[in-house]
């Protein structure tokens, strides 16, 4: 039974970052973009932040689409969530990865660098790593 645990393990510290290059927020697979963002970007990529509500999380979690949605029942965009779904789970009202699949806290901030987020959402992603990443 250990062998087969270890090999589990082995397989899930397999699964990094970058498999989620094709997400909305590369290498972030429990972060979504803002499209209710009004303050200039140059690049969607740029509002992506972590989701703080258990009904998108599980929807990432189960691989179901989304829309954005304005008070006027106006839908912004749709966050295309793959069918297998993404490696997120609902923890204290926080979605979070279930491991660190950037493989490591310098990976991890590396990966939201990488978005060249704007400034509002830099630390989230930041504080982000730091609370889901070893270093």
């Amino acid at each position: 039974m250990r062998a087969v645990y270890f090999i589990l393990a082995a397989t899930l510290a397999l699964v990094r970052a970058d498999d989620y290059q094709d997400w909305e927020c590369p290498g972030m697979p429990c972060f979504i973009v803002n499209y209710f963002e009004t303050r200039p970007y140059d690049d969607i990529k740029q509002t992506c932040t972590s989701i703080s509500s258990m009904t998108p999380c599980n929807n990432m979690m189960n691989g179901v689409p989304f829309d954005a949605v304005d008070n006027d029942g106006n839908v912004l965009g749709i966050h295309n969530v793959p069918s297998e779904g993404l490696p997120c789970h609902d923890v204290d009202f926080l979605c979070k990865e279930k491991t660190c699949t950037q493989g490591s806290l310098a990976d991890c901030n590396a990966a939201c660098e990488a978005l060249n987020l704007l400034d509002v959402y830099a630390s989230t992603c930041t504080g982000y790593c730091t609370a889901n990443c070893e270093a």
